[in-house]
């Protein structure tokens, strides 16, 4: 009868080589987008603003309204859509902003330059 549980744990830990050049390659190209691109923090705000309503609240609202069966109308649905509202009139404002701060930053860019 094959043993199926290893009662000793492995000394070893294996390192797939492949997976270790692909994250250190990411790394680097990550890094490099970072340093051509001074306002690298703003494109990040960007995608993060546009990420947060859909991912945050208005699907997690979604399943909570379908999961507890609110219906339509309710006073407990009007104020989860009044929430929901309210971030996503947050989560355009962020993205206004960052859109402007990535415009603003490509009139003065200049790749591998610190500021004095």
């Amino acid at each position: 009868m094959a043993l199926l549980w290893n009662p000793r744990p492995s000394s070893s830990v294996p390192v797939a080589p492949l997976k270790l050049v692909l994250r250190t390659v990411i790394i680097m190209f990550t890094t490099l987008v970072a340093m051509l691109l001074p306002f690298f923090n703003a494109v990040l705000g960007l995608i993060g603003a546009l990420g947060f309503w859909p991912l945050s609240v208005y699907f997690p609202v979604s399943m909570h309204i379908a999961r507890l069966s609110i219906r339509r109308g309710e006073g407990r649905w009007w104020s989860l859509q009044a929430m929901s509202f309210v971030c996503l009139l947050i989560s355009l404002a962020a993205s206004i902003g960052s859109v402007q701060d990535i415009v603003h930053n490509l009139k003065t860019a200049t790749p591998f330059k610190t500021v004095d």
